[in-house]
């Protein structure tokens, strides 16, 4: 079970993972919202802040399919336990994942 203690920990992870996704420091954004998943792995937010650091990576020519698609799943399971983000936001996510896949990863 996770502790309150993980979860504020996790909060501050995806909060320094923001901040480096606002410099455009996409791999640093990455790296913080994983280890926040590693700490808190039902964190709806730092699953879907790896989807979209994932679509700007895919955009500098760094994709990362698998990664975007395992975040993407994780999303959409957590949201079908405890809707957060929304169905519209859900389908942005799937329609960005498919725009990548498109155009060959």
């Amino acid at each position: 079970m996770t502790t309150q203690r993980e979860l504020d920990h996790s909060n501050a992870l995806v909060g320094q993972g923001n901040v480096a996704h606002q410099k455009g420091d996409y791999g640093q954004a990455l790296v913080h919202y994983l280890e926040a998943i590693d700490h808190y792995p039902s964190h709806i937010y730092a699953w879907h802040d790896i989807v979209v650091v994932c679509i700007e990576l895919a955009r500098q020519g760094q994709p990362n399919l698998d990664l975007m698609r395992a975040a993407l799943d994780a999303v959409k399971t957590l949201e079908a336990s405890n809707p957060t983000l929304g169905a519209k936001q859900v389908g942005k996510l799937e329609a960005a994942l498919a725009r990548v896949e498109a155009s060959g990863g």
